[in-house]
């Protein structure tokens, strides 16, 4: 536990520095990854995310290319109880998010950290936002410098999937183009 807590306070402070993991990462990191994501957007913590580790495409991040290194997939069920007795039915909603993260990517060179961050924003403030500015970890394209801006955290209340009903939709990031 006091090991998960320092390598989660490191991921947090410093997010540049390069995994000396494999090319592709654990379960561990991946929810050391959540954590800190988490933990940086602040507020209340989304449930109900999982990852799948699967390659997307050719990794290839040169510019002019159009790989994704993750892709976020939210599908919202909807459950509907009837009951015999005449009473007003309940309606319920379950959003379960899927964190895909592409196996044919070398995760060593990449910022896992920032990623992971970057997809828990779109989670927070819906598919359709990039920043414009490129020091925002929500720019189209992740690199291992980027912080959450001021305008990113505005987005939230103005976007935010979580206040709006959203039907099902993929999200892509790469560090190259997203």
């Amino acid at each position: 536990m006091i090991r998960l807590c320092i390598m989660l306070i490191a991921s947090v402070l410093s997010p540049s520095v390069e995994r000396s993991g494999t090319a592709t990462p654990d379960a561990q990191e991946l929810a050391i990854s959540l954590a800190a994501a988490r933990l940086a957007w602040g507020g209340p913590a989304v449930e109900d995310i999982q990852f799948r580790l699967e390659p997307l495409n050719d990794c290839d991040l040169r510019p002019g290319h159009t790989s994704r290194t993750a892709q976020l997939n939210t599908s919202d069920t909807q459950t509907t109880m009837a009951f015999d007795d005449g009473s007003p039915s309940v309606v319920s909603h379950h959003t379960t998010y899927v964190i895909t993260v592409n196996t044919a990517c070398d995760w060593r060179r990449l910022p896992l950290q920032n990623t992971i961050t970057h997809e828990y924003g779109h989670i927070l403030i819906g598919s359709g936002y990039h920043s414009a500015n490129p020091n925002s970890v929500m720019y189209y394209i992740v690199n291992a410098k980027q912080k959450i801006m001021p305008e990113d955290r505005a987005m939230i209340a103005v976007r935010s999937p979580l206040t709006l009903a959203v039907p099902s939709e993929v999200l892509e990031t790469s560090s190259n183009r997203h």
